[in-house]
């Protein structure tokens, strides 16, 4: 999983992932390190260890100074 690369690099404002339930916390760390995203979750995580679920990452408007 190369969340972080993904992250740092993108050209895009928003990227999805989509992501087994069990590593969901793995994302939120990534996009907790990154810093300039914001973690939206577009489908509830399923119970099952090896349901999937899909999570939407949009930068954060930067402010002007």
């Amino acid at each position: 999983m190369e969340v972080g690369w993904h992250l740092r690099f993108a050209q895009e404002d928003t990227l999805e992932f989509l992501v087994q339930a069990k590593l969901v916390p793995n994302v939120e760390d990534a996009v907790f390190i990154a810093g300039n995203w914001s973690l939206t979750w577009e489908q509830a995580a399923e119970a099952e260890p090896d349901a999937h679920t899909l999570r939407a990452v949009t930068k954060r408007q930067r402010t002007k100074q």
